[in-house]
């Protein structure tokens, strides 16, 4: 299955199984589920016309926005090295307070996140580049770090980074996570999780 594929769907047991493989590629597999965590709730929250459902979904956003920074922030202290941080935005407001941005780095492009809040992490020194790609650049963050080619690169140095040792931090794991045979990569997998119906 591909990123996009799983996240298009609504099976919450193919999602949960999917962030479990994720994670089993270390410490950018955190950082790839919490990004697509991050984006999918966002979408949903964008979609939904009831105020409860659209509450919830970005209630979701802002749980999976601070295990990202924390990822990032433990990735960052086992000595990886990836631009990532926070700069207000006064051009979009919550109430009326200025809005927070939350910048991150992939090689596949630069992708951001709105917050009310500004929670743990860096001031960001770059600006937002313009685009408003940040699904698919993290769908092909999420689907290069399932295929194992992910090279995240040293800003400064420009050479590829290391992505061990880093420390654990449980937050990043809260939750339980139903176990759903799938196999990544089985376009009919969707279906066998569910029990053999097909889409």
């Amino acid at each position: 299955m591909t990123a996009r594929e799983v996240f298009e769907q609504s099976d919450a047991g193919v999602t949960k199984a999917y962030y479990a493989e994720l994670q089993k590629r270390g410490p950018v597999g955190v950082i790839a589920t919490n990004l697509m965590r991050c984006q999918k709730a966002s979408t949903r929250a964008k979609l939904y016309r009831g105020r409860r459902f659209k509450s919830s979904a970005y209630d979701n956003k802002n749980w999976a926005l601070g295990n990202l920074c924390i990822a990032l922030e433990n990735y960052r202290a086992g000595g990886g090295e990836i631009a990532y941080g926070w700069k207000q935005d006064p051009t979009v407001k919550f109430g009326e307070a200025d809005s927070w941005v939350f910048y991150v780095a992939l090689p596949q492009g630069q992708i951001s996140f709105h917050s009310p809040v500004r929670m743990t992490g860096p001031a960001y020194d770059g600006d937002w580049d313009g685009q408003h790609a940040s699904e698919e650049r993290i769908l092909a963050f999420c689907d290069a770090v399932m295929a194992g080619t992910v090279v995240l690169v040293n800003p400064i140095t420009k050479a590829p980074t290391d992505f061990e040792p880093w420390p654990s931090h449980p937050k990043i794991f809260a939750g339980q996570h139903q176990n759903v045979a799938l196999r990544f990569g089985d376009p009919d997998s969707i279906a066998m999780a569910r029990g053999g119906r097909r889409r």
